[in-house]
């Protein structure tokens, strides 16, 4: 049932039991044949709202948030976006949540808000860290290394350090990844 109807004297009392749409038809008891009809569309509103995304955030280029609307049931997920600060380097597609960075964009902490849309106005805040300078070279001290099991068991792994060398750009831009799937 979507929505349930309780008569009490000249008052019916409607209520929504789950989300769709109902027609609800009044009939009077005098014998008249007189009716009246309604429809009723029940809505789940938000209830809560979590975004998730990359954290970090390079000037001049572009990184998506993604919200999520609880509960599953809710009619209307769609959210707006919003820059809550420095609208002018950093800015956010009010429809998709594409954050971009201006390569002018200073370095620092840059805060994007989304709201249900639904009418519960329900709002969460993400922190996005632009990063301002871009990685200039990116060296490794070796291009390979060879690893050598001393043991034959497998509690003794063995491990390597290769040294990198960074100039210009922050590290914590710096993604580490392996050809080898098991690595």
């Amino acid at each position: 049932a979507i929505a349930t109807v309780k008569a009490d004297g000249n008052t019916v009392t409607i209520t929504g039991v789950a989300s769709g749409k109902a027609t609800i038809t009044g009939i009077a008891n005098d014998g008249s044949g007189k009716k009246v009809t309604i429809a009723v569309t029940v809505t789940q509103p938000a209830k809560t709202l979590t975004i998730s995304g990359p954290e970090k955030l390079a000037a001049g280029k572009s990184i998506t948030l993604t919200a999520e609307v609880k509960p599953d049931k809710t009619t209307n997920k769609k959210v707006k976006w919003e820059m809550v600060t420095d609208t002018k380097s950093v800015s956010v597609n009010k429809s998709s949540g594409k954050v971009t960075a201006k390569a002018s964009a200073a370095a620092g902490a840059y805060i994007v808000k989304a709201t249900t849309t639904d009418g519960s106005d329900i709002s969460a805040t993400f922190t996005v860290t632009v990063t301002a300078e871009k990685m200039k070279t990116l060296k490794l001290g070796q291009k390979s290394v060879d690893l050598f099991r001393v043991t034959n068991s497998y509690e003794a792994p063995t491990s390597a350090s290769v040294p990198v060398t960074i100039a210009g750009g922050n590290a914590d831009c710096l993604t580490v990844e392996s050809s080898n799937k098991g690595v």
